[in-house]
Formats: C-alpha cells, structure tokens, sequence
C-alpha cells in the first residue's frame, strides 16, 4: 500500500489538512461573529454560503474580522487561525526546499 510513498505525497498529506483547517477556523470565527455583524456584511456572508464560495466577501470578512476582535477581545481562535495559514503557507514552500537540499 505504501510502495510507492515518498515525501510530495507525504508534504501533500501534512498541507492539506492545514489548509483545511484554516479554512474551518475562518468559517468558525465567521458564524461565531455573525449575528454581531450589520445587516449588510452579515447578507453578503450568507449569500457567498449559499453560492458555495463563489464571488466576492473580502469586505464583509475584514469586518467580521475587526467585529470578532471588538466582541471577542481575548479569543485564541484568530492567533490559531494565523498559525494554521502560516504554517500551511511554510509547507508549500518547505517541499521545493526538500528537493533542493536533498540532491547534496
């Protein structure tokens, strides 16, 4: 089952579910904002979840953003968010770099 198991399956295998639970954490820190967002950001959301992701929220996830600090001042969930993007973003790279020092 594993014959053919080498290390751009294995950084495939570490960085998707990073990925994935970035993702998670920004729709967690989203729906726990939401009934504190104004009318307008809290419809854009909704519709951008209806559509299943398509267009365009970047405006209405930066204040859902600023509104989950001003709410929720000491929640970790923002600093899990960041670690979680951060170190998804450092696994992409650390593939390429693997190649590169592997070849010495």
């Amino acid at each position: 089952m594993f014959d053919h198991f080498g290390i751009d399956d294995a950084m495939t295998w570490f960085t998707l579910p990073l990925f994935i639970a970035a993702f998670l954490m920004i729709f967690w820190i989203v729906h726990e904002v939401l009934p504190f967002l104004n009318e307008d950001d809290r419809v854009r959301i909704q519709e951008w979840y209806r559509s299943g992701g398509r267009g365009r929220i970047n405006a209405a996830l930066l204040n859902a953003w600023s509104e989950h600090y001003r709410v929720f001042p000491r929640s970790r969930k923002r600093a899990l968010f960041v670690c979680l993007l951060i170190a998804a973003s450092f696994s992409v790279f650390a593939y390429p770099l693997w190649l590169v020092v592997g070849k010495r």
